[in-house]
């Protein structure tokens, strides 16, 4: 009996709750704020939350070697298909003509944000996103404002990745240096008298 339901439900069941929530607005609200619907909900936070953050071992160069935004959205898509569902339909447009932004980027944008407000520390997009800032010359008041709305890491915590990043490059030159047979040679020294 109970193989019979589940079998039926696996294969009428989404066309059969549809239909209930044609007939009754209230049905689908309640379905909506049950806690069926908003634990779904959460464990996709979870995972999305888990997704972004970064082992404490795991060095910048690292994060920097291994972030894409092309995995990162296929990665958050498969972590949070019903968020992502949601957001899908929310920016389906009804008329014609499309628009020229990239949804998926909102939409891992949008993802990025909401594991943040999770969690301080699930932050790998917003490290990546603060350090292209400032290599693209953004001001330390630009890079507040991208902080403050979620999207970029504070200039403070910038600049201190920035100074590890320049401590894990400077040991491995130092670790070259000290296995292999190197020279240094400067050309066109300006001294200024």
């Amino acid at each position: 009996m109970k193989a019979n339901i589940s079998r039926w439900c696996r294969d009428h069941g989404s066309n059969f709750a549809s239909q209930i929530f044609d007939r009754s607005a209230d049905a689908f609200d309640d379905f909506l704020q049950s806690s069926l619907f908003t634990e779904k909900l959460r464990k996709e936070g979870e995972a999305i939350q888990k997704l972004l953050s970064r082992p404490s071992t795991m060095t910048m160069n690292e994060l920097l070697k291994s972030f894409s935004m092309q995995e990162l959205e296929k990665d958050l898509h498969a972590a949070a298909p019903t968020l992502w569902g949601i957001l899908t339909s929310v920016s389906t447009r009804e008329g014609p003509g499309s628009s020229r932004r990239s949804k998926e980027l909102v939409f891992t944008a949008i993802c990025t944000m909401l594991s943040l407000v999770r969690s301080q520390r699930a932050n790998n997009f917003q490290t990546i996103m603060g350090l292209f800032l400032l290599g693209s010359g953004a001001s330390k008041r630009e890079i507040s404002v991208l902080a403050a709305a979620g999207l970029s890491v504070s200039p403070s915590t910038v600049n201190d990745h920035v100074k590890q990043l320049s401590q894990e490059n400077l040991e491995i030159v130092q670790g070259v240096i000290k296995r292999f047979l190197c020279s240094l040679a400067w050309d066109n020294l300006n001294f200024a008298f």
